[in-house]
């Protein structure tokens, strides 16, 4: 329980209304802050994701939690052992804005470090720090108002041409 807010204590737990307890409290409070980590380095979005509440989960991420955030354990809902990719799919097909950029040393999709010659990149649509490899593919994101190609993950890519559908 330490570190933890009202929003951590509601995924860890809370499964049923969850999503509406959580639209009262943004419905009060609109400016609450959804990526606060608690003592392991958990956000509310890690947590629910974690124990399968997606309804809460999409609804974090409407309000504009941050996908990119690794806990101190280095997982985040994209490397999370317990995983869903349908659940994950889900998430990614709802972003509502262009994500702030995340923090990280090495690549969040294949682990590599950054050097000098190894930069870090960022996909447009998840907000992910990636290496060039892993963010070759670029398209325009419409619902973001990016008319020109700008650098996506392989994911956002499969869910931003084909679909919640065809990416699962």
């Amino acid at each position: 329980m330490r570190g933890m807010n009202c929003l951590h204590v509601l995924a860890s737990y809370s499964r049923e209304n969850a999503h509406l307890i959580f639209g009262t409290l943004m419905e009060f409070y609109p400016n609450f802050p959804l990526d606060v980590q608690d003592a392991q380095g958990n956000t509310a979005l890690l947590l629910a994701y974690q124990k399968g509440h997606g309804q809460l989960c999409r609804a974090l991420v409407a309000a504009g939690a941050n996908l990119s955030i690794c806990n101190y354990d280095s997982f985040s809902i994209f490397t999370m052992p317990a995983a869903s990719k349908a659940l994950l799919v889900n998430i990614i097909d709802i972003i509502p804005r262009e994500p702030p950029w995340g923090e990280s040393e090495t690549c969040l999709e294949c682990g590599t470090k950054f050097t000098i010659t190894n930069r870090r990149h960022h996909c447009r649509h998840c907000g992910r720090v990636l290496c060039k490899r892993c963010s070759l593919n670029e398209l325009p994101i419409m619902k973001f108002n990016l008319q020109k190609p700008v650098r996506v993950c392989q994911l956002c890519t499969d869910v931003l041409t084909h679909g919640v559908m065809a990416a699962r």
